[in-house]
This record gives structure tokens, C-alpha cells and sequence, in this order.
């Protein structure tokens, strides 16, 4: 009779938790359409800008700054394009794009073989030097402007690529300190293993700790190709 009470007993509390655990799930569930449709419509707010810009660029002249702002231009001015390219040329788009490049490559190099030296060589004054690079990225670019550009007429560099360029690849404090982090977090055994077997530390930082950042390379390289492209 024992046995029999505590089978019924058993049946009896399974429907119970059944019914708690069917409640629960339905909550979550009610609460991961919530969190979807809140992202939903954030994400939707991101695109608004992107959405104006290409009604803005298909409007006539007449429709451009009017408000409210009209979203379906009319007529469509599809001859937009075609005129922006006519007026600007291919030149301007390669420039951006050689301007571009060269700032990823350069600051790229610059600031990855920075980020190795303040990580991995041992020197006097090492961090105190780091730190004092790194204070460089408090200074507004407005208090640079003049002695960059006077230094830049100094070496007739003006109206020329060097003089757009090389100023920029000596702004790299973020990147340094970016790539510093990251080399700290490569273990200092393989370093040691190589110069055991006689690598040295530019082949060290090529073929060793180049190829384990990756993922710094990435990003670095995604923020440093959007700003010069805005640029």
C-alpha cells in the first residue's frame, strides 16, 4: 500500500512540474522576442542614416534641404551618379585609395614594430618612454597642425603624397599601445626558443609574433582603413 501510495504521489507532481517547466520556457520565450524585437528596431534606427543618403543622392536640387525631408525623391534622378563622376574623376578615387593603403600598411608596420619593441626589448627608460608616447594621444590634432605643416614645407613636401602621408604614420600611439598588449599576451618561451636557435629579433617579430596577431592585425587594420578613408 506504501509502494502504491508513493506511485500515485509521483504520478501526481509530475503534471506539476510539467506545468512549471512549460511556464518557464514560455517566459523565455516571451522574453527572447522582446530582446529580438528591441534589436530589431535599434538596428533598424542604424540603417536611417544609410536610407537618407541614398534618397538624398537619387532628389533634385529642389528637394534636397527641404522639411520635413521627403524619403521617395520625384522624380528619381538616376543622372546623379553620372554627374558626380563627371565632375570628380577617376583621379579621386584612386588617390583615396592609394592614400588609403598606405596609411594601413605604413601604420601597420610602424605600430606593430613599435608594439614589439616596447613589449619584448629591454632598455633603459623603456616604459617611462611608453608612457610618454602614449600622453601624445591627449594633444587635439588642432595644436599639431601648424608645426606638422611647417615641418612639412621645411622638406618641400608640399601638394605630394609624402606630405600627406608621413605625418599621419608618426600619430600611432593607439595602434603601439594596441599591438604592446597584445605581444604581452604571446607567451615569452617561443621568443626564448627562437634566439636559442639563433633567430634575431626582426626575424622574431616577422615570422613569429606577425603571424600570431591576427586578429589584431584585423582590427587595427579595419579602424585605421575607415579613418583614412574619411580623411
Amino acid at each position: 500500500m506504501e509502494g502504491a501510495e508513493a506511485v500515485g504521489s509521483l504520478q501526481l507532481a509530475r503534471p506539476a512540474r510539467g506545468g512549471v517547466w512549460r511556464g518557464r520556457r514560455a517566459e523565455d520565450g516571451v522574453a527572447r522576442l522582446v530582446t529580438y524585437v528591441l534589436l530589431i528596431v535599434f538596428g533598424a534606427t542604424m540603417l536611417v542614416p544609410f536610407a537618407y543618403m541614398i534618397s538624398t543622392s537619387l532628389k533634385p536640387p529642389t528637394q534636397v534641404f527641404l522639411f520635413p525631408p521627403v524619403w521617395i525623391p520625384s522624380p528619381i534622378m538616376w543622372g546623379n551618379f553620372l554627374d558626380a563622376w563627371n565632375v570628380v574623376g577617376v583621379r579621386t578615387f584612386l588617390n583615396t585609395i592609394f592614400f588609403a593603403a598606405s596609411i594601413v600598411l605604413g601604420q601597420g608596420l610602424v605600430t606593430t614594430m613599435g608594439g614589439y619593441g616596447f613589449a619584448r626589448l629591454r632598455f633603459p627608460g623603456r616604459d617611462q618612454l611608453f608612457l610618454a608616447y602614449l600622453g601624445t594621444m591627449m594633444i587635439p590634432a588642432q595644436v599639431t597642425m601648424i608645426p606638422a605643416y611647417i615641418v612639412v614645407v621645411r622638406l618641400g613636401w608640399q601638394n605630394s603624397y609624402e606630405g600627406l602621408i608621413v605625418p599621419i604614420l608618426a600619430s600611432g600611439a593607439f595602434g603601439t599601445f594596441l599591438f604592446r598588449q597584445f605581444f604581452m599576451q604571446i607567451p615569452g618561451e617561443l621568443a626564448d626558443a627562437a634566439l636559442i636557435d639563433g633567430a634575431n629579433h626582426l626575424t622574431i617579430y616577422a615570422r613569429l609574433f606577425i603571424p600570431l596577431s591576427k586578429p589584431a592585425l584585423t582590427a587595427y587594420g579595419i579602424i585605421t582603413l575607415l579613418t583614412a578613408w574619411n580623411m
